[in-house]
């Protein structure tokens, strides 16, 4: 059975936190090694202010078509809230930024490597990013790929690429599914062919950092928040509840517009 390349073989820095989103884990040199010996879950404050303690003097944006994201990288969607993500100087490597390519390159590595406030470097999961902004346009992970978003308000639309595989295995006929990252049987190991790539439209929450599928059915369940609209929306025949399905994203987030800082607040 073919085993795993060790994930963790890196050149040698002393104990490092490895921060992700609410995790902490620290992993220590043994030999070439890093060994885990403690993970604990923690609510991580990874931007300089909470959004309820912000200065008055904050400069708030109205989020929409033509607002701009501080180019960086965000760990998690806390920074996002605040608009300020780990500058690309804090990042340890060779490469040049300035480019889209940068992050691309840079996180398509399995550890991201950044200089924290005292100057120390530290392992963050390049997996545990939530996204990137470059030139104010932001692209958030799933699943290893980076999708750019639409900036239309509180739900916010963006196209995610998803791969079709078929699954070959003896006896077990063949099954169609998304993305397999590992699977196991005690009876098999089954083969993965990449049969077709599609495009999925996804709604992204700025509430509660949901991400949905883009249809009338759970569009539905999300208009409960607004009586209106529910209503409205309900009354329409199937098809075009369909059809009419950004009118009533748009007419949301007419009706309950957000704000985010203009950047990061010293």
């Amino acid at each position: 059975m073919q085993t795993e390349p060790d994930r963790f073989s890196r050149p040698p820095v002393k104990l490092a936190q490895i921060l992700c989103e609410n995790t902490i884990m620290i992993y220590q040199l043994k030999s070439i090694n890093y060994l885990k010996i403690m993970a604990m879950q923690l609510m991580l404050l990874l931007v300089p202010v909470l959004m309820a303690q912000l200065p008055q003097d904050t400069v708030m944006l109205r989020f929409g078509h033509g607002f701009r994201f501080s180019d960086g990288i965000y760990a998690n969607f806390d920074m996002v809230r605040a608009n300020c993500p780990i500058p690309p100087a804090r990042v340890v490597t060779d490469l040049e930024f300035g480019t889209q390519d940068f992050y691309e390159n840079v996180l398509s590595e399995e550890f991201l490597t950044l200089y924290d406030d005292q100057g120390v470097e530290v392992l963050v999961k390049s997996r545990d990013i939530w996204g990137y902004a470059y030139k104010g346009t932001m692209y958030l992970q799933i699943g290893g790929h980076f999708h750019r978003l639409l900036p239309e308000g509180m739900w916010s639309r963006f196209i995610a690429s998803a791969t079709v595989w078929e699954q070959i295995g003896p006896g077990d006929g063949r099954e169609e599914g998304y993305l397999p990252y590992s699977t196991s049987s005690k009876r098999y190991n089954p083969v993965f062919f990449e049969v077709a790539k599609r495009k999925e439209v996804l709604l992204l929450d700025f509430e509660d950092n949901l991400m949905t599928a883009y249809s009338p059915e759970l569009l539905l369940e999300k208009l409960e928040k607004d009586s209106v609209l529910l209503w409205e929306y309900q009354s329409l025949g199937k098809h075009k509840q369909k059809r009419r399905m950004l009118e009533y994203v748009q007419r949301y987030n007419q009706r309950h517009p957000f704000y985010l800082p203009s950047g990061c607040v010293d």
